[in-house]
């Protein structure tokens, strides 16, 4: 839709008077030089003038004579601007329109340089060592290798293309490939061939840990590492929703024990303790609900949402025995309660099934990048 341009003429009618108002306050300031009392008072009262002499008749004669000849000044100066206003108002709206698509110029200038902020300086992408298993590093096949995050500095070292598209989106690699439905399509090689990524950050770049990373919480570095993808593996993904089922993290009878200023932050889902007393862990120090939602999610294997409503961050030790599809459940002579049992008792939540949008990637396209 055109925007139209302000009239400048138009704007200025509103502060300036016409000259019909012109003449009559001209006239109306005539009427009180007429009279002595008048001339005396506009003179004696004026700080200009306060030194005149009311002994000189002929300086307050000069000034009377100045003051006509500037008002008549003002009503010629006025008709003109009168009789000019169109062709003022044409000027003026053509200047406007200049300025304007100045303006506009800028904007797409400014957006432009935005969006070219989400790229590295410098990046070198190049084959893995085959020696180091490619993507068979720690975790499942396509999550292995090793990612360092230094400021300024990104470095995946024979990281898989599946990995690498789990954490630009703000996924968990480990949990995408437990749940093969969550991250869907590409050549197979995604899943085993390693690459090295060594990447600069801009000057101007946020400082982000790895952590932040691993959690979705590096919005400028994810946004560049989606770009590198598109950029050097000709990466195309969509993202899709799928009414899936997943777990509802809802509060209770709340057993939660705040963190201390002091404590450690750390975190563990795995098998702990000996013997009889060996059973599943899920332990965190200074965590916040939406991380134990994470923990919960990686040790069930389905989504978890956090409905709970709680703030603030909290250390606690949840010990169980899994059973059904969850992990650790095929590990001998574990002891405890169940998940659902052992949430609600130690911790005052609970889980409640049920089934939600969940956000599913896509690969349309993908190929391997040529070497620097």
């Amino acid at each position: 839709m055109r925007r139209e341009t302000p009239d400048i003429a138009n704007s200025l009618k509103e502060f300036l008077p016409s000259v019909e108002q012109t003449e009559r306050g001209c006239e109306r300031v005539l009427q009180r030089l007429r009279t002595d009392r008048a001339l005396k008072e506009d003179i004696y009262s004026d700080d200009l003038l306060g030194g005149l002499s009311r002994s000189s008749p002929r300086r307050w004669i000069a000034v009377t004579a100045a003051g006509l000849a500037l008002l008549l000044i003002s009503v010629a100066v006025f008709r003109r601007a009168h009789k000019d206003e169109i062709s003022s108002s044409r000027s003026a709206s053509e200047y406007l329109a200049r300025l304007g698509r100045g303006a506009e110029s800028g904007r797409a200038a400014q957006t432009a340089r935005s969006n070219a902020g989400g790229v590295f300086e410098v990046v070198s992408v190049r084959p893995g060592d085959p020696s180091q298993g490619g993507g068979r590093g720690f975790g499942p096949q396509g999550c292995g290798g090793d990612i360092q995050v230094e400021p300024r500095r990104f470095v995946a070292s024979n990281v898989t293309l599946y990995r690498l598209v789990a954490i630009g989106y703000g996924k968990d690699c480990i949990f995408l490939e437990q749940n093969g439905s969550l991250l869907l399509g590409g050549p197979e090689w995604i899943h085993s061939d390693g690459f090295v990524v060594q990447a600069l950050m801009p000057a101007s770049s946020p400082t982000y840990t790895r952590s932040q990373l691993d959690k979705g919480n590096a919005p400028q570095l994810q946004e560049m590492i989606g770009n590198l993808l598109t950029d050097r593996f000709k990466l195309s993904l969509r993202i899709e929703t799928k009414d899936m089922p997943v777990y509802l993290l809802m509060s209770g009878t709340s057993k939660l024990v705040p963190s201390k200023e002091g404590d450690f932050p750390r975190g563990f889902v795995g098998i702990a303790g000996r013997g009889d007393r060996r059973s599943f862990h899920i332990i965190g120090g200074k965590k916040s609900m939406a991380d134990l939602a994470q923990q919960l999610q990686d040790a069930t294997l389905r989504t978890v949402i956090d409905r709970t409503g709680i703030a603030g961050e909290f250390t606690y030790d949840l010990q169980y025995a899994p059973s059904g599809g969850q992990v650790g459940a095929d590990a001998d002579g574990l002891s405890g309660p169940s998940l659902f049992t052992a949430l609600q008792e130690q911790l005052g939540l609970t889980l409640e099934a049920a089934r939600a949008p969940v956000p599913i990637l896509v690969i349309d396209r993908a190929e391997r990048p040529t070497e620097n």
